[in-house]
């Protein structure tokens, strides 16, 4: 008898993390999908945003990151902003590439990021450029 509640209980817990995973925190059933308005003409992109990137630094663990940020001079938030930064060597020859998202560019507002660049050697220049925003329709 008591192992059959041992069982009962066994089979409620597993029963519960079930409903717990699926209704709380599994995959959506609906994907999210983002309803901005997507611009990729570079002159519209260039009097909304403006990014920014800061020379290379090394972190404690001897990775190079980019810091740097995106300026939103619009009236309507930019939900995304897709960045290319190209890390030029002293001749100017193109050495990395760090592709990033920036999310959630509030109207007026300035939103940092900083990201792993990886590992090289020598100083390196940024040259980054936006190569589309989605904003808020």
């Amino acid at each position: 008898m008591r192992s059959i509640y041992i069982l009962l209980g066994v089979a409620i817990v597993v029963l519960a993390g079930a409903v717990v995973y699926f209704v709380g925190f599994g995959p959506s059933p609906v994907p999210q999908v983002r309803s901005g308005e997507v611009i990729t003409d570079p002159a519209e992109i260039g009097e909304r945003v403006l990014a920014y990137s800061q020379p290379p630094y090394r972190d404690d663990y001897g990775n190079a990151r980019v810091a740097g940020y995106v300026d939103n001079y619009g009236d309507r938030d930019v939900l995304t902003a897709e960045l290319t930064i190209e890390l030029r060597d002293a001749d100017g020859s193109r050495q990395e590439t760090v592709v990033l998202t920036v999310n959630d560019v509030g109207a007026g507002q300035r939103k940092w990021y900083d990201v792993d660049a990886g590992t090289f050697v020598g100083p390196r220049v940024p040259k980054v450029s936006v190569d589309s925003i989605e904003i808020a329709r």
